[in-house]
């Protein structure tokens, strides 16, 4: 499984157009360094570019995405545009694979967050304390793309400020379980059909 994953990822890098539209910003203004190395970048875009996913704008509002990338199932993307007192909520998943070709868009999930949606949602953002640089991972060393697993990506963008976390297969518990608890929340939002068994 190992190693089919790898192969997967390679094959996607491989096939990357020459030049593709930046869909991440090149800097994380929280931490100061690029948001992610080069093989993520190449890797993620491919899917956001499939989802037709631009790069987060810079605006008034408030926006944040969740880029939900697991082996060998769906990929899904769930992005909240905050602008004043309204959220607007967009669901995307594709019939690819996570750690290989992206696929088409097969569902598609359009609608406002209720007031009582807004809170909860920005409780749950301040208790993971996604504004700050995130924890260091113990459970993965140097070695963190060649597992089988998920990669949850974060982002959000507000006006200027950019950030993003990217978890390997959050665990219920430990330093990225509030963080996973928020993701998943997107994706409960959202409405897209994701089984119980899949989450990982």
């Amino acid at each position: 499984m190992r190693h089919l994953f790898i192969a997967g990822c390679l094959m996607i890098s491989a096939q990357l157009p020459a030049q593709m539209v930046p869909v991440f910003p090149s800097t994380d203004t929280i931490t100061g360094q690029p948001p992610i190395d080069n093989f993520r970048r190449e890797w993620y875009s491919k899917h956001l570019v499939a989802m037709s996913e631009p790069i987060l704008p810079e605006s008034p509002g408030e926006t944040y995405r969740f880029l939900w990338l697991r082996s060998f199932h769906h990929p899904v993307s769930v992005r909240v545009v905050c602008i004043d007192n309204a959220c607007e909520l967009t669901g995307l998943r594709t019939d690819g694979q996570g750690g290989y070709a992206p696929g088409s868009v097969v569902e598609r999930k359009t609608r406002r967050l209720s007031d009582a949606e807004i809170v909860s949602f920005r409780e749950m953002l301040a208790r993971a304390q996604f504004w700050r640089p995130q924890p260091v991972d113990d459970r993965l060393g140097d070695d963190r793309i060649v597992l089988d697993g998920a990669q949850w990506i974060l982002e959000g963008r507000r006006g200027q400020t950019y950030h993003l976390r990217d978890v390997w297969s959050p665990e219920k518990s430990g330093p990225y379980a509030v963080f996973r608890e928020l993701c998943l929340h997107l994706v409960r939002l959202s409405g897209l059909a994701v089984r119980q068994d899949d989450i990982y």
